[in-house]
């Protein structure tokens, strides 16, 4: 990984991965968490985040366009919230929205968790409306405690 200087965003210096670190990091946390498939089949994603994080991924009322995000403390991810409305659909489009949301939080948590635990409070994450945050969530998105989906 390297990492470089960055003028606009909440973190002073960006991460880069190159495709190969990602492929590696990702088969050696599967691996470790006892879930990598023998032959290419489904990856238990929920029960990684559980394994890997200490984590049962949440579901709750988010605004429309946001699918799910990830709220982290000084020792790492403390929660990851996925959008309700994909749970009640019950769809199998809705259910890979799911899984794909909880693989793209779970990649906040493996590739730059660490920056949200040292971060200078961002901006507000919604623009100025307040009002279309989940409970909670300015205050710790402001507190460098997010990773979303966004």
């Amino acid at each position: 990984m390297r990492t470089f200087k960055v003028k606009q965003g909440p973190f002073q210096e960006r991460p880069y991965y190159t495709g190969n670190e990602i492929e590696r990091i990702c088969l050696d946390e599967l691996t470790a968490a006892g879930l990598l498939p023998a032959s290419p089949s489904a990856v238990r994603i929920e029960r990684f985040i559980e394994k890997r994080f200490a984590l049962t991924p949440v579901y709750e009322d988010l605004p429309a366009e946001v699918l799910g995000y990830t709220l982290f403390g000084p020792k790492g991810p403390t929660k990851i919230v996925i959008s309700r409305v994909l749970a009640d659909e019950g769809s199998k489009p809705a259910e890979r929205r799911i899984n794909t949301t909880l693989a793209h939080e779970a990649g906040h948590c493996l590739l730059h968790g660490h920056l949200f635990a040292m971060a200078a409070p961002p901006t507000h994450l919604f623009g100025s409306d307040a009002a279309r945050e989940p409970a909670g969530f300015r205050d710790n998105f402001l507190h460098g405690r997010i990773g979303g989906n966004l």
